[in-house]
């Protein structure tokens, strides 16, 4: 009784764990980015300006209105689109004396609007406008400082101060005029402005002081590095000389900020401090850089995406009734007193906090520019590895021509029957639909512990396979399949099995006879072309992957797993699933199946 009650306790609380969709892309009512980007970008274009010193448009509300108009071009909303451009036209009339100044980076960063608005309507105003904004922040005036024409003559901007903050207002200006122009000096500015801060002021933990006199980690401060790293490498040139640099900052940046992540989802006012408070703005900031890393492919999708999500589920809930973001802190100066960000005063409604909220939105509606499905579909040749896999430690399991590296489970060669090696696809024979029947399954030679493994895989109507993982070759050796934890590979709608086994613990995608499979609505499958299927160990954790979607995730060696697998038809096989190496395993099924692009990076 006790182990069929634990059972079931195991299968729900995975059937609740998979109870969500699609980490990024699906979310409950209320929690939608659709919703909440169009709530806050109402909002915004309803309400007063906000000034700067009370004369000029202030940064907080430039940042507002970009991420207003990107969610309105993203959603296609005209109507939202158009008011949003209405509330700029006085600004070129009746409220023209409320364009900031050219000489602070806190007042250079309005040119980022105008160029936002000219790449939308291609209306030279808002271009000439912009750029008299990039090319000033780079030109220094004759009264400038002498320490302000130091940094000119280094090849910086003269409003260089090294405070944080900066690296978001130089980059969003400098990479607008890039984006607007396609002249490159603009990326080249900001790139190395960027590169530059990141050496003088990165800590060894990858977080940012406020400043180099003031040893804190201030949550909003940071937030401006961190989302301005993520708008750079959104556009500098993967050739680009800086961009290593950059990206190593980012990712350093990201793994502590991790580290520092709340259980509920949030950060703290100050990061490092686990008695402070949640702070909004901050942590919305921190949770636009992590989805966009995720989706530009920068970030494990693995380790990065759930935690997105936390921070985007925790961050909904300080919207208030009249649609502003609450527990912002308000605008901050440098200060070398620790208490002085605890009892900084909190806002609702802060520009400050609005912004990053609507960026959050935006990036998780923008759609992913890295693709993980089929390498079929890329402009690369199958089974030979691209620069950046060969950089990230990607090695290919089949070099798409012969049998190295690979064995019949039951056998020390290669099988003479039922696979065939043609035009770069590794072919498996229909024979009947019976387990390892014919040529049998096949294996890598060598065993594995932790890792990540791609398998392009194309099968027929009503075809069975599956690959497996931790395959002990020498267990079983009657009839039937070598034993290992298997990625079901399964035609659904043709194939009996998907009908069996325990809540569709045998489709296509499941932990085989363990865990269903949990794919959203959007999800594809495609029958006539080349799938790609990723499988994911680090350790005790696993992940199911299948065109870029994560289908199961479990961690082995536990008493859930095994309460599992004393439920399934592995039962009888003595430490099932919980192996610390072992082989990579394609089954023959004794149906026509497709396999190429097999690769494989090694975890530590």
């Amino acid at each position: 009784m006790y182990k069929k009650i634990l059972f079931v306790s195991a299968l729900f609380s995975v059937q609740c764990m998979f109870a969500q969709d699609d980490v990024l892309t699906s979310f409950s009512e209320g929690y939608t980015p659709e919703e909440v980007g169009k709530r806050l970008a109402c909002h915004f274009v309803d309400d007063r300006h906000d000034l700067y010193g009370g004369r000029w448009i202030h940064y907080a509300e430039v940042c507002t209105w970009n991420g207003a108009i990107r969610y309105a071009v993203l959603t296609e909303d005209r109507k939202l689109i158009t008011r949003l451009q209405d509330k700029f036209e006085p600004l070129f009339s009746t409220e023209k004396k409320l364009l900031p100044a050219m000489n602070h980076v806190d007042l250079n960063m309005f040119g980022s609007l105008a160029l936002e608005l000219y790449q939308i309507t291609k209306d030279k105003r808002y271009l000439d406008l912009g750029i008299a904004y990039a090319d000033t922040q780079w030109e220094a005036p004759g009264n400038a400082k002498p320490e302000e024409k130091a940094w000119a003559e280094k090849g910086y901007t003269w409003q260089t101060r090294l405070w944080i903050d900066d690296m978001y207002m130089i980059t969003i200006l400098q990479t607008q005029a890039y984006n607007a122009t396609g002249d490159r000096k603009y990326i080249d500015r900001a790139a190395k402005e960027m590169v530059m801060y990141l050496n003088e002021l990165q800590r060894p933990n990858g977080l940012f002081y406020h400043a180099p006199d003031v040893p804190f980690y201030w949550g909003r401060g940071d937030g401006w590095m961190a989302v301005g790293m993520a708008e750079l490498l959104r556009y500098l040139p993967e050739e680009h000389k800086d961009r290593p640099r950059i990206m190593e900052g980012f990712r350093t940046m990201m793994k502590s900020l991790k580290t520092y992540q709340r259980p509920d989802g949030m950060w703290n006012q100050l990061i490092d401090e686990p008695d402070c408070w949640a702070e909004t703005s901050g942590s919305a900031m921190f949770a636009c850089a992590f989805i966009t890393g995720v989706k530009q492919g920068w970030l494990a999708a693995g380790e990065y995406a759930p935690a997105a999500r936390k921070a985007w589920r925790a961050l909904v809930p300080y919207i208030d009734e009249r649609n502003n973001v609450t527990e912002v802190c308000i605008g901050t100066g440098k200060k070398n007193d620790k208490q002085y960000y605890y009892d900084r005063p909190r806002l609702a409604g802060d520009f400050h906090g609005q912004a990053p909220y609507l960026w959050c939105a935006v990036a998780l509606l923008e759609k992913s520019s890295v693709s993980v499905v089929s390498p079929s579909a890329q402009n690369h040749e199958p089974n030979v590895l691209t620069e950046n896999e060969i950089q990230e430690g990607w090695k290919l399991l089949w070099d798409g021509k012969t049998t190295d590296g690979w064995r019949g489970a039951r056998l020390h060669t290669f099988p003479e029957k039922g696979w065939s090696i043609k035009d770069g696809i590794l072919k498996v024979h229909k024979s009947g639909g019976s387990e390892s029947a014919n040529g049998g399954d096949i294996v890598t030679v060598k065993k594995y512990t932790n890792f990540i493994v791609k398998v392009d895989v194309k099968i027929t109507k009503g075809a069975n396979s599956g690959i497996k993982y931790f395959v002990d070759s020498d267990l079983n050796k009657g009839e039937g399949s070598a034993i290992g934890c298997e990625f079901q590979i399964l035609d659904d709608n043709n194939h009996p099995d998907a009908k069996l086994g325990v809540k569709g613990n045998r489709t296509l995608g499941s932990l085989y006879d363990l865990i269903p499979s949990k794919r959203p609505p959007s999800f594809t499958f495609d029958m006539d072309g080349f799938n790609t299927a990723m499988i994911i160990v680090k350790d005790n954790k696993v992940e199911h992957w299948l065109n870029g979607v994560k289908l199961v995730e479990y961690e082995r060696n536990n008493q859930m797993f095994n309460a599992l697998v004393a439920y399934s038809k592995y039962k009888n096989w003595p430490n099932f699933g919980n192996h610390s190496e072992g082989n990579i395993l394609l089954q023959d099924h004794g149906d026509e199946v497709f396999f190429k692009n097999i690769k494989i990076k090694e975890l530590e």
